[in-house]
């Protein structure tokens, strides 16, 4: 059997629709580890002899744009080196 192709993550595959609402989830690296966290972190990272990564998931609704905002968002991602996601407050 061939690899199973898996899209990248975008503005068309992001949202997920649940009861009819539009529901995402956004994941970033966790930037609020406590010390015992990083001690358990460190340590399995150790009996594996891997390094992981530890990332957080927020629930948000994603903000639909015009084409203006969108060309907006976009020239500043290739600006900053980011990738923005706008969503509701």
């Amino acid at each position: 059997m061939g690899a199973k192709n898996t899209p990248a993550l975008n503005q068309t595959n992001l949202g997920l629709i649940i009861a009819e609402k539009e529901v995402a989830m956004l994941c970033s690296l966790a930037t609020d580890v406590n010390d015992s966290t990083l001690q358990t972190i460190t340590n399995l990272e150790k009996g594996l002899g891997k390094t992981l990564l530890a990332f957080k998931c927020h629930d948000l609704k994603p903000s639909i744009l015009t084409k203006d905002e969108l060309s907006k968002v976009q020239d500043a991602e290739k600006k900053l080196g980011v990738s923005l996601v706008a969503v509701e407050d």
